[in-house]
């Protein structure tokens, strides 16, 4: 081993010697701290990420020059099914990096989303409570979400709809949003579509930990590690989250009801452990097989409802996910892709007594959906300016689920467990699909694709679309449009539910346009963009109190626009907003649909300081909006700012600290239900390679 002092003794480095003598008082450090921290919940986090420091500081021999940025941005493969660049769709796309992600310093999928332009967060209650998204108005139940291609919505949701409180950024290499629908290339619910793609791994084996602590006792730890050589690649990435949280439930005086501080509510803890994984292998005669799996379980406290507490209701939720991908180029101008996948959502929820509820009637129910989906396509390239995209896709959906309660002897009953509706019910979607990409002159783009659907229980239906991108040789400008149809086939509950359900149900139908336009300016410095969209929905499912039953009845329009301006200064400044306005109105009652609101914006700063340090500012806005059908008051717009800064120690430790809605402001997302105040998180993290 070279020794690190000279002949007379002296160091070779002074900086190695300085690190050196850090390094023997942090672990003096560590030992001291390890004692008194042998008894807390903090512990856990502390001897996962103390051997990572100490090896990444001690023994790295300089600060990195500059970090790697990716470029993964300006490619999207959800709105083609193929890699193409951003300019070469008319679909409005949104792109969130690994590197946005890191830079944000946001955990949760639900917190990234809500910066998108003309899309809305609905949750009632943080820490596990139920996360609806809105895109551009529409149902939160008609967004299709896809992890590594898998579908996760629910089949035996009310309506089929994909609970995102769960989905962890740990991970994760980009989420794409496609606001724009896309039936055409995805069949039903797809009339917008978010796809969550998991890191591949690469190069020299490299191992990731973090580690962070915070307010109402919040602890999170992830470790992932990933490479790849010779055709072969992988990655897995384990996360584990543990809050006390706060009371889900807001409590409010009403009338000669007492006031009872929200403080003195219980506290609604929330735990969720997730695994990601992806393995990919190149095969002989040009195929490359590449699997991926999804696994998340979450167990959480929730209350009665809407400013009702409880203190021993219970809710636990499980997504398990796989996709098996095989492709291969059979001749320079023709590939193909076999693809299996299946995803599985548990749920379960348990109700006791306790002294808010003293009277034997616990409630208990099961909920189980299980997707399975197959599909073959093949892509046909046409020189370099046409790619034909063919397939056949199929889907199968099915769900059961168990309501009982305990009667104790009331209402007449017997004195046990009373089933009050229980089914198992399955539906199977056959589709075949032709989608056609057009490239000419590195200026003008097409894309054109229909689909037929074949549904077990409502039989056929057709979509279709077009988008183009034209973009002008001198000034850059960028013009987009698109128009199409889009369908959301009636759920297993609204179909089969014994009280509430018909067989009868036809499929809900979209009518979608858009027309934009994009300016970049200054070499590219400044970028500007405005864009109009339309959306019409016929025959859509709702419930009708006349019959008790779920039927086509009800007529939606939204329309509005987005407005976007990107400006990158000097000294590594970049300042970003967005401004979406939304008239959202069910056409038979001209009322205003819940939860949208007319006006939402937000505003991003980021600054990377010396190539060392990153500090990023978000802002958003939500106007006012009503949040149900029967609400005669709206409720009141808010703002919230996050900000996070990180500090490069060296190439692979970071250390770095958030503070969530810094301003302290007092709103709710779901009325009734309450919001974190100002709370703060720090964490470390870091590279063994």
């Amino acid at each position: 081993m070279e020794s690190y002092v000279d002949e007379k003794g002296y160091p070779r480095d002074l900086k190695v010697s300085g690190i050196f003598y850090l390094c023997s008082q942090l672990n003096t450090a560590v030992l001291s701290q390890a004692y008194y921290l042998r008894r807390t919940h903090m512990k856990r986090i502390y001897y996962l990420t103390v051997s990572l420091f100490l090896a990444a500081f001690c023994f790295t021999p300089g600060f990195a020059e500059e970090q790697k940025e990716s470029d993964l941005g300006k490619v999207v493969v959800t709105a083609t099914k193929n890699e193409v660049s951003l300019k070469e769709t008319g679909s409005s796309v949104t792109v969130i990096t690994s590197d946005e992600i890191e830079k944000k310093g946001k955990k949760q999928v639900i917190d990234l989303l809500q910066e998108v332009p003309g899309l809305t967060v609905s949750r009632s209650g943080v820490f596990g409570g139920a996360a609806s998204i809105f895109i551009r108005g529409n149902n939160s139940s008609n967004v299709l979400v896809l992890v590594d291609g898998v579908r996760i919505n629910d089949p035996i949701d009310l309506g089929r709809g994909a609970n995102l409180a769960y989905l962890t950024t740990d991970n994760v290499e980009r989420i794409e949003i496609v606001r724009t629908p896309q039936s055409a290339l995805y069949g039903s619910d797809a009339q917008a579509v978010i796809n969550i793609i998991t890191k591949k791994g690469e190069g020299r084996p490299v191992v990731t930990v973090s580690a962070e602590a915070g307010s109402f006792k919040t602890f999170r730890e992830s470790v992932s590690v990933a490479g790849g050589a010779d055709g072969v690649s992988y990655s897995i990435g384990i996360s584990r989250h543990d809050s006390e949280g706060i009371s889900k439930a807001e409590n409010k005086s009403v009338g000669s009801t007492p006031v009872i501080k929200n403080s003195d509510y219980e506290k609604d803890g929330f735990e969720n452990s997730a695994i990601t994984s992806k393995f990919s292998i190149d095969l002989p005669y040009k195929m490359n097989y590449t699997l991926s799996g999804y696994y998340q379980s979450a167990k959480y406290d929730y209350d009665d409802g809407a400013e009702a507490d409880d203190l021993n209701k219970i809710g636990e939720h499980e997504t398990v996910t796989f996709n098996n991908v095989l492709t291969q180029y059979i001749f320079s101008w023709w590939n193909h892709k076999v693809e299996y996948g299946r995803s599985s959502t548990s749920r379960r929820d348990q109700d006791k007594n306790d002294i808010l509820q003293p009277v034997n009637d616990e409630a208990h129910s099961w909920y189980k959906g299980v997707a399975s989906q197959a599909e073959w396509q093949h892509d046909f390239k046409i020189g370099e300016i046409d790619t034909i995209t063919a397939g056949y896709n199929f889907y199968h959906e099915e769900g059961s689920s168990v309501n009982y309660y305990y009667d104790g002897g009331y209402f007449g009953a017997a004195e046990d467990y009373v089933t009050s509706n229980s089914y198992l019910q399955d539906a199977v979607t056959h589709s075949v699909y032709v989608h056609n990409h057009l490239k000419l002159f590195d200026m003008i783009y097409h894309t054109v694709g229909i689909r037929y659907d074949n549904h077990s229980e409502f039989g056929n239906q057709y979509s279709w679309s077009t988008t183009a991108s034209i973009i002008a040789p001198v000034t850059k400008t960028r013009i987009k449009g698109a128009y199409g149809t889009s369908f959301k086939a009636p759920s297993l509950y609204q179909l089969y539910d014994s009280t509430y359900g018909s067989k009868d149900l036809d499929p809900d139908k979209g009518k979608h346009y858009e027309a934009g336009i994009e300016q970049p300016l200054i070499d590219d410095t400044i970028l500007l963009s405005a864009l109009y969209f339309y959306n019409k929905y016929d025959n859509v499912v709702d419930y009708d109190f006349g019959t008790s039953k779920y039927k086509n009845i009800g007529e939606v329009e939204t329309k509005g626009y987005e407005l976007y301006a990107l400006i990158n200064l000097p000294f590594d400044l970049s300042i970003s907003g967005s401004y979406t306005f939304t008239e959202a109105e069910n056409r038979a009652t001209e009322r205003e649909l819940a939860r949208r609101p007319k006006h939402q914006g937000s505003i991003i700063f980021n600054w990377t300081i010396m190539k060392k340090a990153d500090l990023n500012i978000v802002y958003n806005y939500v106007g006012k909006r009503y949040d149900s059908d029967w609400d005669s008051k709206k409720m009141e717009s808010y703002s919230t700012v996050d900000l996070k800064l990180a500090y490069w120690v060296n190439p692979n430790i970071q250390i770095y600290t958030r503070i969530e809605n810094a301003a302290d402001e007092d709103y709710q997302q779901v009325n009734g239900f309450a919001t974190p105040e100002r709370s703060y998180y720090a964490g470390i993290q870091g590279q063994l390679m």
